[in-house]
């Protein structure tokens, strides 16, 4: 298990840059053996993401997102409890990657990593960073990322296809593909969240607020405004928000 989180660790270091690869090779094996013995696992990992089911997804009651999400958690098929750490490590990671994107400092991860939607994603370990992964490295391969889970920061691809409609194209492609391999699964999908007491939702009094952000996003043509703009007109979590 350790030598698995080290080359997690490493390749995550990696991806923010070679200054940081000691440093993540030793956090994600020391940080990574404690989570796995002390972190309590996600409620929506325990219950949807670390029960996928590649041939048949929508068996799995909770799972809402596009089939080929699960190609892109291949720690959800490990044991529940070794998949919840790797999951949890690339929240952490892809945070931290986007905020040194962004030109944040220290003081923007104090803030994120202390703030209350942090915290309900840690009590989740949902995916969050796969849409905000796709949104930090641009529109190819991007965009797949943000399908993921659109409902999180999808609203960017209005703002990349405003400027080239032409990258609309990759993730149509994915889409078609998908019903050749799932069948036309958007038929299969029930919504039905296990915490919806707990959601950090804003429906319905976030809609005109997310919808004077859409609009200012499209005015300034920015893509990152425009992401955040979809949690407030969305039945989602407000995790996006506290990166930007």
């Amino acid at each position: 298990m350790m030598m698995i989180l080290s080359w997690v660790g490493f390749y995550l270091g990696h991806l923010l840059g070679t200054s940081w690869d000691i440093q993540f090779l030793m956090i994600g094996s020391v940080f990574g053996g404690i989570l796995f013995n002390y972190y309590p696992i996600g409620v929506d990992w325990e219950y949807t993401f670390g029960r996928l089911n590649l041939t048949d997804p929508y068996s799995v009651e909770h799972f809402i997102n596009p089939p080929f999400t699960m190609l892109f958690l291949p720690h959800g098929f490990l044991p529940i409890r070794l998949g919840n750490t790797i999951n949890i490590i690339l929240n952490f990671s892809v945070i931290l990657f986007a905020v040194r994107k962004l030109g944040g400092d220290w003081k923007s991860v104090g803030l994120i990593f202390t703030s209350p939607v942090f915290f309900d994603l840690c009590r989740t370990n949902n995916i969050e960073w796969l849409p905000l992964l796709g949104l930090t490295i641009g529109p190819n391969p991007g965009s797949v990322f943000l399908l993921c889970k659109p409902q999180s920061l999808g609203f960017a691809l209005i703002i990349w296809a405003k400027r080239n409609w032409k990258i609309l194209l990759l993730p149509t492609g994915v889409v078609l593909l998908s019903f050749v391999v799932w069948g036309f699964w958007p038929l299969d999908v029930t919504f039905s969240p296990i915490n919806k007491s707990f959601n950090f939702s804003v429906l319905p009094i976030g809609l005109p607020f997310g919808a004077y952000l859409l609009w200012q996003a499209w005015k300034n043509d920015d893509e990152y405004l425009a992401a955040v703009s979809m949690p407030l007109q969305s039945d989602s979590s407000l995790i996006a928000l506290i990166t930007k």
